[in-house]
């Protein structure tokens, strides 16, 4: 099963925010983890201010644990046509359309809407859906 995870999941599990730890058990129990090169560079920003010493660490287990969506201009254009009123979280949307990932999980489910392609899930609905071990 291919997700790609908002940014907002991510960042529970890099600060290991207290209450989130459904958000590490279901990055850990998906096969195929996907982030969009979008979130990598926000998170990045925030967590060191583009400086490699501060995000050196995060950076390494998001490249080795998770696949990169790229942000291309065709994903660009999906997400203008998209029409949702946040154009970042269409951008994420129109990534995993376009890496053919079939699920998106985030916490802000207010501004996303699922597609014919995409279907977006918060992380309780994600874990509803894999299998148990």
């Amino acid at each position: 099963m291919k997700v790609l995870f908002d940014a907002n999941v991510v960042w529970d599990v890099l600060l290991k925010r207290p209450g989130f730890a459904a958000s590490a058990l279901a990055l850990a129990k998906v096969p195929e983890p996907w982030i969009s090169a979008l979130s990598i560079a926000n998170i990045c920003t925030i967590v060191g201010r583009s400086k490699r010493d501060r995000i050196s660490g995060p950076l390494d287990d998001m490249q080795r644990k998770l696949q990169i969506a790229p942000v291309s201009g065709i994903t660009i254009s999906c997400a203008v046509n998209l029409g949702f009123a946040d154009f970042e979280d269409a951008l994420q949307v129109a990534a995993a359309e376009e890496n053919r990932v079939r699920h998106l999980v985030t916490r802000n489910l207010t501004d996303f809407r699922s597609t014919a392609k995409v279907e977006v899930l918060s992380v309780s609905e994600l874990l509803e859906k894999l299998p148990i071990d």
